[in-house]
This record gives structure tokens, C-alpha cells and sequence, in this order.
């Protein structure tokens, strides 16, 4: 893993898709559907791509004209992934299939596929490169020597109503540290990091800013300071109301982890602000959204498709799922894996 390889085969299909996206994608194309819509075009389908401005209602009227355009595959990226029951009801009272792309819809039996990042082994990979970066462990989460004394590590966790938190807190608590505090690698200044106290509002800059300031008296002290966050805004948080604080990376900087795809994150690497993101790769999730549709409307999925059973509890049932694997960015891979890759030039990460 580390450079992008197509993965699934062409199609060739017939039907229409209609593809309804939560928001207009960012200056280097997160969110967009238009490579979604350019494979299946290529493969012979009908695309209708739409965007929702990160309205719900407006969403659900995209996907009303979607169902009454006649599409046979709706393909969702949910603004509000609990509320999108009703009118998928009626896409399935009219025999169109859908696909929850990206984030899971919930309470729903309507909804046939799910396409998503793996969001607990997303949560995994932070809290591995936080310990490899304080040289507790390496990259692959294989334990170093147990320190003399264990090191502190802060987790963010991202906010408590969000659809996925439990994965985000099981993955980096549960799964790694919780493994290294009972073995005397790491402890908590701030107390163990139950839901409540790893919950992170992103809009809430007084919480962080205090959290913050519980734990950098390790950094005054000389002493390492690891910050897990479950993804790169946070990370992003964090490392300004350090700076606000008067810290500047290098001594007295703490190993700082987050998550995500785009520009950001990875400039944050490269300027050293922070020692690892977990690359969500979008290239492949579009690619694997493509495919899973292709099937739908050919009614046959390639043995690469085959999810042999596994799926995501939406509340309402099973959903058959389909997860594409995160990759741990550090300044030792970055060119390869982003400039490599073509996931981003070096130009892209100016500024």
C-alpha cells in the first residue's frame, strides 16, 4: 500500500445513474462526483450528478427528480445520513438500488450497497503513527521497547453525535492505546480517555483550547507529548492554539496525528506541524463507488466486488459494504505516495 493502483475491471453497461453528493467539491476535487461520473459514462451509462450544497432538503428534492427521471441506480453521499428514509423508501417502492456512498445512511432498509473509507482501521492507523512517531512502536503498530517511563498521549476523538465516533474511539483507544497504557508505554495526563472525555466538538474552540492546555506542562517539562485526532481539522485546531500558546514545532512540539484526504493534512506533514496523516485516498473510493453501481445496473459483480458476507448494521439491516483502506503519511513516504501517486503535486501543497 502507498501508491494507487486501478483495481477494479471496465464495464460495459447500459441504464441511467443519478448521483447526489452532499457538497461541491474543494479546490483539489474531495467530494466530487465527477469521476464517478465520468467512469460509468465511459462504461455506457446515463449520469445525472448533482450537487447539495450541504442542504438536506435540498438533497432530497435531487433525489425526487432522480427517482422520477426513471434512474435505476442512486448512487448518495447523505447530508444527513439519518434522514434520507422516507424518499429512499421510494426508491425502492420504484426498483432503483442505492448505494450510501462515503458515509453509511442509517435507519433504513432501503439502501443496497455501501461504499466508505474504513473508518476504524482509519482510527487505528492514527493512533499507530502517534505511537510511532514518540518511538513506541513502528508504522505497522509492531510495540518498540517499553520506555523507562510511559509517554503522554491526548486523544481527540471528534464529536460525540457523529454517526461514526464509536469506530473513531474503539480504533484508537480500545483497539492501540488502551494495549500500551496496560503495558507501560503511555498514559493520560488528562485522565483516561473515555467517549465522553475524547469527544471533540470542532466548533467548540474553548474545549480544545483547554485540553490543550491540560497537557502542554509535558511539553514545558522537556517531556514527549503525543495528540491523536481522528482527523486533520481537529489536528489543524490543535496545532494553532499551540502556536497561539507560543509553541513552534521543533523543541517542545508534540507528535501530532490526523486524518483525511485533500491538501491540507499533507502540508501540515510536509511543514512539520504534524508528524503523520492517515491518507484517504479518494481516487480509489471513487473507483470502487464506479464499479459497485456498474454492477447494479448489470446485475453482475466481479469476484474484486464480492464482499462475502461482510457488511455495516445501518439499524435497520445488514448493508452489504464495501471499505477501501486508509494510508499512514509521514515526511518519509510523502513523495512517493502523494507525488508518486499523482494524488497531488508538489504545487498543490504550496502555501
Amino acid at each position: 500500500m502507498g501508491t494507487y493502483e486501478r483495481m477494479q475491471p471496465d464495464f460495459e453497461v447500459t441504464g441511467a445513474v443519478g448521483i447526489s453528493m452532499a457538497s461541491e467539491p474543494d479546490a483539489v476535487g474531495r467530494d466530487s462526483g465527477e469521476p464517478i461520473a465520468d467512469l460509468l459514462t465511459q462504461w455506457g451509462a446515463d449520469v445525472e450528478l448533482a450537487y447539495a450544497s450541504r442542504n438536506a432538503q435540498t438533497q432530497e428534492e435531487q433525489i425526487d427528480a432522480m427517482i422520477d427521471a426513471g434512474v435505476e441506480v442512486l448512487l448518495v453521499q447523505p447530508v444527513d445520513e439519518f434522514g434520507l428514509s422516507e424518499v429512499l423508501s421510494r426508491a425502492a417502492g420504484a426498483d432503483i438500488a442505492v448505494v450510501a456512498y462515503d458515509r453509511l445512511v442509517w435507519n433504513t432498509p432501503d439502501t443496497d450497497f455501501y461504499v466508505g473509507f474504513d473508518n476504524f482501521q482509519v482510527a487505528v492507523d492514527v493512533a499507530t503513527a502517534t505511537l510511532a512517531g514518540l518511538g513506541l512502536a513502528n508504522v505497522d503498530g509492531e510495540p518498540a521497547t517499553v520506555p523507562p517511563d510511559p509517554v503522554a498521549v491526548e486523544v481527540f476523538a471528534g464529536p460525540a453525535n457523529d454517526a461514526f465516533f464509536g469506530f473513531g474511539f474503539n480504533g484508537m483507544v480500545k483497539k492501540v492505546l488502551a494495549f500500551a497504557q496496560a503495558d507501560g508505554r503511555v498514559f493520560f495526563p488528562a485522565g483516561d480517555p473515555t467517549p465522553d472525555a475524547s469527544a471533540t466538538d470542532i466548533d467548540n474552540a474553548g474545549d480544545i483550547a483547554d485540553r490543550v492546555s491540560a497537557v502542554t506542562p509535558q511539553l514545558d517539562s522537556g517531556e514527549p507529548l503525543g495528540i491523536a485526532a481522528i482527523n486533520n481539522d481537529i489536528a489543524a485546531e490543535v496545532i494553532d492554539e499551540l502556536k497561539r500558546d507560543g509553541y513552534t514545532p521543533g523543541d517542545k512540539w508534540p507528535i501530532v496525528v490526523g486524518a483525511g484526504g485533500g491538501a491540507d493534512g499533507l502540508r501540515a506533514v510536509r511543514r512539520g506541524d504534524q508528524f503523520a496523516t492517515i491518507l484517504l485516498d479518494e481516487r480509489a473510493l471513487h473507483e470502487t463507488a464506479a464499479a459497485v453501481a456498474a454492477s447494479l445496473l448489470s446485475g453482475a459483480f466481479p469476484e474484486s466486488l464480492d464482499v462475502d458476507g461482510y457488511g455495516y448494521n445501518n439499524d435497520a439491516e445488514l448493508v452489504p459494504t464495501y471499505l477501501v483502506e486508509p494510508v499512514i503519511v509521514t515526511q518519509a513516504n510523502l513523495s512517493q505516495t502523494v507525488f508518486g501517486s499523482g494524488y497531488l503535486t508538489p504545487g498543490d501543497l504550496d502555501g
